[in-house]
């Protein structure tokens, strides 16, 4: 009996530890999986983020640069044959003044949006 009963008691044994593994092995995993899950939130909001910024300054630039274009090649527009220097003088003002107001944006957005 003695033999059949360390038998037993080693098996016993041996499934205490190997319940205190598996017990130890599901904890780590579960900080494992919390980390993970931290991190990925974080790289997506991070990416939305950045996302967010670039979308808002390249849609700005853009128009700048669409406004830019009636400055460079005014002899391009299509408009009045006739008018006056005065006529295209203002016309050439009215462009320039929606050039730098674009502008201006275009730079807002870059500057808020600096850290990215």
């Amino acid at each position: 009996m003695g033999v059949a009963n360390s038998g037993r008691r080693s098996s016993e044994v041996s499934a205490g530890r190997s319940k205190k593994l598996k017990s130890e092995l599901e904890a780590s995993n579960r900080q494992l999986h919390g980390q993970i899950e931290k991190t990925i939130f974080v790289h997506r909001v991070h990416f939305e983020t950045e996302f967010t910024a670039l979308k808002d300054i390249y849609s700005k630039l853009a128009k700048t640069r669409r406004d830019m274009s009636s400055l460079l090649r005014p002899m391009f527009s299509v408009g009045n044959r006739d008018a006056t220097d005065e006529e295209k003088f203002v016309e050439l003002q009215r462009n320039f003044k929606a050039f730098a107001t674009a502008f201006g944006a275009a730079v807002d957005a870059v500057d808020d949006n600096r850290p990215f």
